[in-house]
């Protein structure tokens, strides 16, 4: 039977992948109401720069008119942003008190002895890791702020580059909205969404994290200290590679995830000092680099390629997803699985294939850290940037 930190940490990783499904919702909840601006943002677009004429530099008169025009897309869109970020802070405030009461029944569910947990006051916590938390460099307003900032700028840019180049009010309007064609995502706006979903990505993964953390050090009589467990795949970044495994007293400083924005990351408590050594339990990997969307298409294209030009023609869309899914299947029993709960990033790529450890550090970094010059953590620096291979020259010494 795996010891109380293993029954946590498999936990916790498994909750995990719920607060992920939830960062998709909540980020898809922010780009719907921003994108409700569509129509009220092309009407405003088309009555501005409808009458312009083509010309080598803007001119006075139509620089005042661009400049109104600006004002009009602040509004409209400063307006909905807003309001986003009224409804996603109202659920930071219930994502804080969900955490710290999980992290209560996750402690009563796994020691088998009662034992009265302190839990921090649930609007306090709210209150101080919303408007004072920071999130790779920013608190959750600095980060709305920023999305309005370049989603204007972003607009303006694009409408002044077309007025100045000639194109037409449509030629204007797609570059900035989108086409049909793809789905809108070959707008200008269409980055405002990207950066809505890394948004939400960082700030919800961080006070999720810092509110469990703030359960922890309510209990610090029970609790010793934590841990950085980052996720198994392809795509986990060079900082939280470094700092999978570590672990630091409560009573000392240290870092919490995220560590940069998308951070997957999360901290998991340590109970015992003494239960540390065993390795009961499982921990999920991923030997793959890439994302689940190019996985996708790459499992469409093997399976076309396979079926041949005609015979994919031929089948029914039920025949084609059976053909992606045989090819899904093969690949997730190849590189999908399981090891100890205390297997570290470093111990787990060490036993991954060459091919893939030069992946995920690139074959210079891969071949000075399979050589034992460098352990993962050197390929960062103190502030948790990578480090060029120039810099590593020179700690080679």
């Amino acid at each position: 039977m795996a010891n109380v930190n293993n029954e946590i940490q498999d936990e916790l990783i498994k909750h995990q992948v719920y607060m992920q499904r939830l960062q998709t919702q909540q980020s898809n909840d922010i780009i719907e109401t921003i994108d409700k601006t569509t129509r009220e943002l092309t009407g405003a677009i088309v009555l501005s720069v409808g009458t312009m004429a083509k010309v080598q530099q803007v001119t006075a008169k139509q620089a005042q008119r661009l400049k109104t025009l600006e004002e009009r897309v602040k509004k409209i869109r400063g307006k909905a942003i807003t309001a986003a970020q009224g409804d996603y802070t109202d659920d930071l405030t219930g994502l804080v008190e969900h955490e710290l009461e999980y992290a209560d029944s996750l402690f009563r569910s796994v020691i088998p002895v009662t034992i009265d947990y302190n839990v921090p006051d649930a609007e306090a916590v709210s209150r101080r890791l919303i408007n004072f938390g920071s999130y790779d460099g920013g608190k959750a307003d600095d980060w709305f702020e920023s999305l309005k900032g370049n989603d204007s700028r972003r607009i303006m840019q694009a409408i002044t580059a077309g007025v100045t180049d000639g194109q037409t009010t449509d030629e204007i309007v797609r570059a900035v909205i989108g086409s049909r064609a793809f789905n809108y995502t070959d707008g200008v706006t269409n980055m405002t969404r990207n950066d809505a979903k890394r948004l939400v990505r960082t700030v919800t993964n961080g006070v999720a994290n810092d509110a469990r953390v703030a359960f922890y050090q309510s209990n610090s009589d029970i609790i010793a200290g934590v841990e950085w467990v980052s996720t198994l795949d392809g795509r986990t970044s060079d900082i939280c590679i470094s700092l999978d495994g570590k672990r630091w007293r409560l009573d000392e400083p240290h870092p919490t995830p995220p560590a940069h924005p998308n951070c997957r990351s999360t901290m998991t408590p340590i109970v015992d000092d003494e239960q540390l050594a065993d390795s009961l339990g499982e921990r999920p990997f991923v030997r793959d680099a890439r994302t689940r969307r190019k996985r996708e298409r790459d499992f469409r294209a093997e399976a076309k390629a396979k079926a041949g030009e005609a015979g994919w023609k031929g089948m029914t869309p039920k025949q084609r997803r059976a053909q992606i899914a045989k090819i899904r299947r093969q690949w997730a029993a190849e590189n999908i699985g399981t090891v100890p709960a205390r297997t570290t990033y470093p111990q787990w790529l060490r036993r991954q294939p060459k091919e893939f450890q030069d992946e995920v550090l690139g074959k210079t970094r891969a071949k000075l850290w399979r050589s034992g010059k460098f352990t993962l953590d050197k390929f960062v620096d103190s502030s948790g940037k990578t480090l060029t291979l120039e810099q590593l020259r020179k700690l080679e010494g």
